[in-house]
């Protein structure tokens, strides 16, 4: 992964993540330069992508270098994968795992999970249907290694990609490939039956590439069927047990292993995370699948306790809907991030109304007493004391409503 110095500094931003996880774009640092932040991966068979990252006007762009493919007849180019909102939803969780343990395994400075993994499972959420267990437990471990979150801002990072309980998921399309299907309300997509413009033959082909490097990268390590690296690896599958991973290492590189990414991921200090991910590349000739390491070692995330709530603004004639009206929403972002108790869905209006959709997490009188606090500390001000802000929500399949002033008197 090539970036500058610049942008790794960025990269380690609260904040930066922070807006790129809720579609906002951010700012250069002043005397910079302003030339959006770009991060290119080098994948096999002539492939590429680059990350545009979002700034100022600019949006965020994910593009697909493809070599020419004869077989389908395309020339090479550069495809837009994805210059959506902020929840479209670009790629598999799958292909961004081929992709991170690609550049894991050949470059030393792109550990799985870590940076790469973060940037791209941004545009693969998790859906009906996903691993949960192995997508959560990389997403997790992902953000802890970045350092810069406590574990309540982590939950809520992983919060924001738990799409599950919506009805979006994928379907295998003939002659195309992988395209989303139940697409409704936040959730957007390139990929799409009708969206010809989407590169799908390009992708499958680098997607196949990578999984075929992969594939012999993990042979060509092993080496024959009776040699003892391999002998020793599979020995080390039945108990996992940490404290035998530098042995590995040792022998990989005495077997001609020259992947820095691999022999790192096995000695000191060892990551059990890392480590699996690595290892479960290390016998995909083997027969061992993405993931099923992570799956069979790691508890299943459920999918925690959720409300979706309105919150309803009322506007007179002369409100204007500017940048004012929508900070308010993005304050209660920040607060419901803060906090980990949910993350603001989208806003909308609609004749005299401002609507801001939430999704709560965790007890609903918890959640709720948090969102009071925070509607008081501006329905005091001059211009909503006297109007009634409305809190609108079902539970036990009742629907409630609450109106201000009463509800911040309670």
């Amino acid at each position: 992964m090539t970036h500058s110095v610049q942008l790794a500094h960025l990269l380690a931003s609260r904040d930066f993540w922070r807006d790129y996880y809720s579609g906002a774009s951010f700012s250069a640092p002043s005397g910079s330069n302003a030339e959006p932040q770009a991060i290119d991966w080098s994948l096999p068979g002539g492939f590429g992508l680059r990350l545009q990252l979002p700034a100022d006007d600019e949006p965020r762009v994910l593009t697909l270098k493809s070599p020419a493919i004869d077989g389908f007849g395309l020339s090479e180019g550069e495809f837009i994968l994805d210059s959506g909102g902020p929840h479209s939803v670009a790629l598999r969780w799958l292909e961004v795992d081929f992709v991170c343990r690609w550049m894991s395994a050949t470059y030393v400075d792109s550990p799985y999970p870590g940076l790469a993994m973060l940037l791209l499972a941004k545009l693969a959420p998790i859906l009906q249907g996903s691993n949960a267990t192995w997508e959560m437990a990389l997403m997790r471990r992902g953000w802890e290694l970045l350092g810069v979150y406590q574990p309540h801002e982590i939950e809520s990072f992983l919060d924001q990609k738990d799409f599950r309980e919506h009805p979006t998921h994928w379907q295998l399309a003939s002659g195309m490939g992988w395209i989303l299907e139940g697409v409704g309300g936040i959730v957007t997509t390139p990929r799409r039956a009708s969206n010809s413009a989407f590169p799908f033959t390009r992708l499958n082909t680098c997607i196949e590439r990578i999984e075929r490097a992969l594939l012999e990268l993990s042979a060509a390590m092993l080496g024959r069927a009776d040699a003892p690296i391999r002998k020793l690896a599979l020995s080390q599958l039945k108990s996992l047990d940490p404290e035998l991973w530098p042995i590995l290492a040792d022998a990989l590189e005495d077997g001609g292993t020259r992947h820095l990414g691999v022999l790192s991921a096995f000695r000191p200090p060892v990551d059990p995370v890392r480590a699996l991910t690595m290892f479960e590349t290390l016998l995909l000739a083997e027969g061992i699948k993405p993931g099923e390491l992570l799956r069979r070692f790691l508890p299943a995330p459920q999918p925690g306790e959720s409300q979706r709530v309105r919150v309803v603004l009322p506007l007179t004639p002369r409100d204007r809907i500017d940048h004012h009206t929508f900070q308010i929403a993005e304050n209660l972002r920040d607060t419901l991030f803060y906090v980990g108790q949910g993350r603001v869905l989208g806003t909308s209006h609609s004749g005299p109304e401002f609507h801001i959709e939430i999704l709560l997490r965790g007890p609903l009188f918890l959640a709720l007493e948090t969102l009071r606090t925070f509607l008081a500390g501006f329905a005091n001000t001059r211009k909503w004391s006297r109007r009634p802000i409305r809190v609108e929500y079902t539970a036990d399949f009742v629907q409630h409503q609450t109106v201000w002033p009463e509800w911040f008197r309670e």
